[in-house]
């Protein structure tokens, strides 16, 4: 805590004395990014991720799904068809877990089986990121590398589903 304050101070006595503006200590603040945009007219489950982030979603055709790091490093980037029956699970999860948002009026045993939901939520997720590797995915990875002097990173992968099966491009 000590030193936090202290680093307050100089950083504030550097910028009062204008040997250091605010401007060049946000060019010190360098994120990394991964974006999977579903370029296709079918709609498809896409995970990314990146150094300490990741997101999955289902997208439909033309939607876009974002993950930012503030730390370089690997990257990768899967997409796998929708599964209607496990695409109907999660919106019922998700529907439970809204109500535990607001737990007002939910009973003990009610609040308990929502939280047992939780399981079957990532059964379902670990079961759609297993599905990766199979002949109708696709899936890209890489490195994203610091530079010198430092500069935000994007990387923008469009998935397309081409002859039964998909492909990443821009990887």
């Amino acid at each position: 805590m000590v030193r936090a304050a202290f680093l307050a101070v100089i950083v504030s006595l550097s910028i009062v004395a204008k040997e250091c503006d605010v401007a060049s200590l946000l060019d010190l603040l360098v994120t990394y990014q991964v974006s999977v945009h579903n370029g296709s007219t079918r709609t498809g489950f896409i995970t990314a991720s990146i150094g300490s982030g990741s997101r999955s979603a289902t997208l439909p055709p033309g939607a876009t799904v974002v993950v930012r790091s503030f730390k370089p490093g690997t990257w990768a980037a899967a997409v796998v068809d929708v599964d209607p029956e496990l695409n109907a699970a999660l919106v019922q999860l998700r529907q439970d877990f809204v109500k535990l948002a607001n737990p007002s009026g939910l009973g003990a045993a009610e609040i308990k089986r929502l939280f047992a939901e939780g399981a079957k939520l990532r059964a379902i997720i670990a079961a759609r990121e297993a599905a990766v590797g199979n002949a109708r995915s696709a899936y890209c990875s890489g490195e994203l590398y610091p530079e010198d002097p430092p500069a935000d990173q994007e990387l923008d992968i469009t998935a397309t589903y081409v002859s039964g099966h998909w492909t990443l491009s821009g990887c």
